[in-house]
C-alpha cells in the first residue's frame, strides 16, 4: 500500500511511506503541523502493480494526546 497526504484544499499530494512497504491501515506519521487540516488517499500495491488513487478522505486535523481536536491557525 502507497499512502499520501497534502493539506486540505492544495492538491500537493506527497507520498509519506517511502522507505516502508506498508502490511497494515495503520501508519504512524509525526509531522503533521498543529492546526492544519490534512487529507489523505491510498493506493493499492501487489504482484500486479498498483491501483488507482482512492478518493480523497475528508479534511482532518490532528488531534492532542487526550485525543481533543486542536484548533485551526498559526501557532509558534
Amino acid at each position: 500500500m502507497m499512502t499520501w497526504k497534502c493539506l486540505a484544499g492544495t492538491g500537493a499530494w506527497q507520498r509519506i511511506n517511502t522507505a516502508v512497504k506498508l502490511h497494515s491501515p495503520r501508519y504512524p506519521l509525526f509531522d503533521l503541523q498543529d492546526g492544519q487540516k490534512y487529507q489523505f488517499r491510498v493506493y493499492s500495491v501487489n504482484i500486479y502493480g498498483s491501483s488507482e488513487a482512492s478518493a480523497p478522505s475528508e479534511p482532518i486535523q490532528k488531534v492532542d494526546e487526550d485525543g481533543t481536536e486542536l484548533p485551526v491557525g498559526t501557532y509558534d
